[in-house]
């Protein structure tokens, strides 16, 4: 792979900051029509107090305007309604204990919109899901798994796991792969088939339009970052998908694709971190900056974690500093001190690796 240089390219992406009182994020996001209600239960199976106490969390539960004001609660065993302004609750059923409910909930933004939604709730059998990336952009492949789902039946009688993207598309397994077309927020529901009846979940999943944070070549290598980051301003964090793609300029091979989910502490209102970029030759890093007025921006070089032991420090400018002032016609020369590739360590890689010292790695 031949070298060359290329100065990194500096990319602004303008990202959302959440209002304090919002639990999700969702930047870029066309609005949809109303808030949109999803809930998933825990069964407390091995709770010693009588009846059967379910854990409920309705965090998922969405609203363009930015806020779910309040959680109405409908739990099938005639027991009044319960409202809250938690998305939290834990029930018992003591009325009627058959072990199967069908449970409401009615969520209402601060609009006044509501949007109801009733699952069937199964005791014995506890629904579990999760996705990655967990800010996907359109086009982009989201994997659901199901495998944290727990069956207390003995034996277990879990049939099928059906899946409900809530863009009108529909599949069967534990672990499913789906992209979305367009942008927005869907209710994704995992439906369990049992011989005791359907036991239901959901949460919703936001898409964003896809982002490109960098496009550049360095080190003979097409390097592309796409991704989209949201801040939220109560706790001071970043959150973001972040997707490396590497492509060999010459042969159009790719080298390394991977898809990193972020959240990073935003310290003196600034967060850094690096995510590495390994190849058969020398490991490039892709510094990324984001500060707390919501845009980052990212360069490219070779990877400044020398002794790639996952931060920038002293041990990696002391391996830079044993190859200062050489050059590739050099004994001493070493690639991987020569950060910006331009076939010598000198002042300016010196300024590089102080620029990214104390910077976090991701690999």
């Amino acid at each position: 792979m031949r070298n060359r240089l290329v100065l990194p390219i500096l990319v602004i992406l303008s990202l959302t900051t959440i209002p304090a009182s919002t639990q999700t994020a969702h930047a870029n996001v066309p609005p949809n029509q109303g808030p949109i209600a999803s809930f998933t239960y825990n069964p407390c199976v091995m709770c010693a107090a009588p009846g059967s106490i379910v854990f409920f969390n309705a965090n998922f539960s969405w609203s363009h305007n930015g806020h779910i004001a309040s959680y109405t609660w409908n739990f099938g065993d005639n027991s009044p309604p319960t409202k809250t302004t938690s998305p939290y609750i834990t029930h018992n059923f003591l009325l009627a204990s058959p072990g199967k409910w069908n449970v409401t909930l009615t969520v209402q933004d601060t609009t006044g919109a509501t949007d109801s939604l009733t699952q069937p709730v199964i005791f014995n059998i506890a629904p579990q899901f999760n996705y990655h990336p967990t800010h996907p952009m359109i086009q982009q492949t989201v994997t659901f798994n199901a495998t944290a789902t727990r069956d207390y039946t003995t034996p277990g009688t879990i049939k099928t796991f059906q899946w409900n993207y809530g863009d009108g598309t529909n599949a069967t397994g534990m672990i499913t792969k789906h992209s979305y077309a367009t942008s927005g927020t869907y209710r994704v529901t995992l439906t369990l088939l049992t011989s005791e009846g359907d036991a239901k979940i959901s949460e919703t999943i936001t898409v964003y339009p896809r982002i490109i944070i960098l496009n550049t070549t360095f080190d003979g290598l097409n390097v592309s970052i796409t991704g989209v980051f949201t801040v939220n301003a109560t706790s001071q964090t970043a959150s973001g998908s972040i997707t490396i793609t590497a492509v060999n300029d010459t042969t159009g091979a790719i080298v390394y694709a991977n898809t990193f989910d972020v959240t990073i502490p935003l310290t003196n209102s600034n967060s850094q971190f690096i995510l590495a970029i390994p190849t058969s030759y020398i490991s490039l890093g892709a510094t990324c900056h984001v500060d707390s007025a919501g845009q980052t921006r990212s360069s490219v070089s070779r990877d400044p974690d020398i002794a790639h032991h996952g931060v920038v420090d002293i041990i990696d400018v002391a391996q830079l500093v044993l190859s200062f002032g050489t050059t590739q016609q050099s004994a001493l020369y070493s690639p991987a001190t020569d950060l910006n590739a331009d076939g010598q360590t000198d002042i300016m890689d010196v300024a590089m690796i102080a620029s990214d010292f104390g910077i976090p790695v991701l690999a």
